[in-house]
């Protein structure tokens, strides 16, 4: 039983990380593509400085590396927006910031993905729970296998033991 499970491990397990693996590479591939093709890279014009300390969050993360500031920029539509932009801490009003809007020129979220990293840490991950759920399917048929043994023992013992136990 314990070889059945390691043969198991060792063979399947490969295939199924693999699996797993690629399979959340390749989403991150189309994540990213799909927000590209819907958001533009724009230059926005800082209309007031940056602060130039990043504030602290009360919810114990920690903080952001940019700061709001209000800032101008012109969308693919051709449209003047304003609005308040990610900044550096302590970037100077009229200094020029990267930026990424939608179609229509409103910003937009823009999300930096690593599909690589995702990758590698969906493969650990599911190489510790092919690990777990296979160590808990061992244990529980040692159990059961032991429980069914003792059974028998039992009932062995029960037909055995009362021959045994009289005084001659």
């Amino acid at each position: 039983m314990t070889f059945v499970l390691m043969m198991t491990m060792f063979l399947l397990a490969p295939w199924v990380v693999l699996s797993a693996a690629r399979y959340v590479y390749h989403e991150d591939l189309r994540a990213t593509a799909r927000e590209r093709a819907h958001s533009f890279p724009v230059r926005a014009i800082l209309l007031q400085n940056a602060e130039s300390r990043v504030a602290t969050s009360y919810d114990g993360m920690s903080p952001s590396l940019s700061v709001l500031a209000h800032a101008r920029w012109i969308g693919p539509d051709g449209a003047v927006r304003t609005g308040s932009v990610p900044a550096g801490p302590g970037t100077r009003r009229g200094a020029a910031v990267l930026i990424w809007v939608d179609k229509s020129g409103i910003l937009a979220p823009h999300v930096r993905r690593n599909a690589a990293l995702d990758a590698i840490v969906v493969a650990v991950v599911v190489t510790v729970l092919f690990v777990v759920v296979l160590t808990g399917i061992h244990h529980s048929l040692v159990w059961w296998l032991n429980r069914r043994r003792l059974r028998s023992w039992q009932a062995e013992w029960l037909v055995v033991g009362p021959s045994w136990s009289h005084h001659r």
